[in-house]
């Protein structure tokens, strides 16, 4: 006897994944935050954390390749040149970081391969890197959800520290 329930194959869970992702909203588009999506965030951001933004939360979308020079001029505005060159100093005297290896270069370089968004208090922006790429599953997991969940979760975390910086300036500047 055969199984009289309908089989869905592979193609017709292909299409139900298109269709439902297609239902999905973008937070970045064309190099832009869109304002609802964005907006949704920052409310359950601040329902999670119970601090409102005083003034707008200002935005700019990135490439990866656009991080390096933010993330060394990051660096140049909280560290001297000096500062850091005894910092590297002082590890490689502890014999815990190579004589040979520059370590601003090294911060600039590691950040900028896993940063997928920061907020900035000397520049009070909050980057968000357009290109990141997430996991196969989780990409699934947003396309039925209908929401960019990775994307999300990153925006929500950098907005606590946007709120933390509004709320207790003189711990962050």
């Amino acid at each position: 006897a055969s199984d009289p329930r309908p089989r869905i194959g592979l193609a017709g869970l292909l299409a139900t994944l298109l269709g439902v992702g297609g239902c999905a909203y973008s937070l970045v588009r064309d190099g832009q935050v869109q304002a609802k999506p964005f907006e949704q965030v920052v409310a359950r951001t601040v329902h999670a954390r119970g601090i409102e933004p005083a003034s707008e939360v200002r935005t700019r979308v990135v490439t990866a390749a656009e991080l390096a020079p933010i993330l060394r001029e990051a660096l140049g505005e909280e560290w001297s040149g000096a500062e850091i060159a005894s910092y590297q100093s002082g590890l490689t005297t502890l014999g815990v970081w190579p004589p040979d290896r520059d370590l601003a270069d090294t911060f600039v370089a590691v950040y900028g391969e896993e940063i997928a968004g920061l907020y900035l208090p000397t520049s009070r922006t909050l980057y968000i890197v357009d290109d990141v790429e997430s996991s196969w599953m989780l990409s699934v997991i947003s396309a039925l959800s209908g929401r960019g969940l990775a994307r999300e979760m990153v925006l929500g975390h950098e907005l606590v520290h946007f709120l933390q910086h509004q709320s207790f300036p003189s711990l962050m500047d």
